[in-house]
């Protein structure tokens, strides 16, 4: 009898102290009332016939431009993401699942919101490059940020102040303008900001520029982004396709993730140079090049989801076919690396052998005190010691 994967539904991250001095009121907390700038999905998976699906609900009355990235169970490494750009009060939902090819995608259906990269029949499609192991692992939904009023310097009232806003908003059960507003998250040319590959980093997380339009909205518009707000409201699903056994729990909210936004463009990536690239934000903030990073020691800490044990009900039982699993996610062992050295070395195909040590050097900034390698080896994980204690139902 096939198992039933029962995901504990909380994502737990190792307990640790918080590496950066930060006042309470910046320091971010699980939000009790589901709502959020960060959600954690804590498991999803396409193995059998299992097929998970997630909703993301904009709660607010302002537009807001959201990451929603997959990542594999292996080793955390991004296998899809993209952009989403929610119109207020919008409701956005979609299934992860696999084909008999095996060929991985998220696909919303007959839902109208704009993304980036916009896509034919709502499909997204895992590229190869990171789909390996991805039949499982964890999704992150991100708040980047929501369109200022250029005239009032203020957010967004029910998405109609720019012209960012105006393309993302439905009409009819339309948005106005998808080409138009996923063309802010291109790059004129070469590595740079989000639009206009000339604009400096201090600006670049909070603005991007319409380089395309098919709805008269100004090609030369450029759009200043604020901070997104605990707005975003995310749950998911587990389904058994053949038995119809399905269960689900909200995601993991957690609020005051980021303190102001995070645009980054979609395009091209870390492999490419890139450190504004669709890479990010990610759990530790926003892009590489900027100074809004460290955010995962936050996130560890004891007031978020750091803890040192867990307690949970389980059974087996051989003669009635009881079997329950526990999947315990432990978000951010990306952040843990020197993440260009550790993806080259996959590239590369370093072979799993003694000598075959791919020095991962220094981790980036702050980001952890870990180096070194071995290639394909190596699927490192927050380094957590799990020792289990059971309690039997009669004692």
């Amino acid at each position: 009898m096939k198992p039933m994967i029962k995901p504990l539904g909380i994502a737990v991250a190792s307990a640790a102290a918080a590496y950066s001095a930060v006042s309470v009121a910046q320091m971010p907390t699980v939000a009790n009332n589901a709502l959020g700038d960060l959600a954690l999905v804590p498991y999803y998976t396409v193995e059998g016939s299992w097929v998970t699906g997630v909703h993301v609900v904009n709660t607010s009355a302002q537009t807001q431009v959201v990451k929603f990235r997959l990542r594999r169970a292996a080793d955390s490494l991004d296998a899809l993401d993209f952009n989403i750009i929610m119109s207020p009060k919008d409701v956005w939902t979609g299934l992860i699942s696999d084909d008999a090819n095996g060929q991985i995608s998220f696909k919303n259906f007959g839902d109208t919101t704009c993304s980036a990269p916009q896509v034919t029949d709502g499909t997204f499609l895992m590229p190869p490059i990171y789909s390996e192991g991805a039949e499982t692992g964890y999704v992150e939904v991100i708040g980047m940020g929501t369109p200022l009023s250029a005239v009032q310097g203020t957010v967004t009232t029910m998405g109609e102040s720019t012209p960012f806003a105006r393309g993302a908003k439905h009409v009819s059960g339309t948005p106005r303008d998808c080409a138009a507003v996923a063309s802010n998250f291109l790059i004129s040319s070469g590595v740079g900001a989000p639009g206009n590959v000339d604009f400096d980093t201090a600006r670049q997380a909070a603005s991007t520029v319409i380089t395309s339009s098919s709805d008269n909205l100004s090609s030369a518009s450029e759009t200043t982004f604020g901070d997104t707000g605990n707005v975003l409201k995310v749950s998911y699903f587990i389904r058994d396709t053949e038995t119809g056994v399905e269960f689900g729990d909200n995601a993991v909210h957690i609020a005051d993730f980021l303190q102001e936004p995070a645009m980054t463009n979609q395009v091209s990536g870390i492999l490419s140079g890139d450190l504004d690239g669709f890479d990010f934000p990610d759990l530790n903030g926003g892009a590489l090049s900027g100074a809004q990073r460290d955010r995962f020691n936050m996130i560890r800490a004891n007031t978020a989801l750091g803890v040192s044990s867990l307690l949970n009900e389980w059974s087996t039982n051989p003669e009635n076919g009881a079997v329950v699993n526990w999947v315990v996610t432990l978000p951010g062992q990306y952040t843990m690396l020197n993440l260009p050295a550790y993806v080259q070395a996959l590239d590369n195909d370093v072979a799993c052998s003694a000598g075959a040590v791919a020095d991962l050097g220094a981790p980036i900034g702050a980001e952890s005190p870990l180096s070194g390698s071995v290639g394909r080896c190596d699927f490192r994980d927050i380094p957590v010691r799990l020792s289990a204690t059971a309690y039997n139902r009669e004692e």
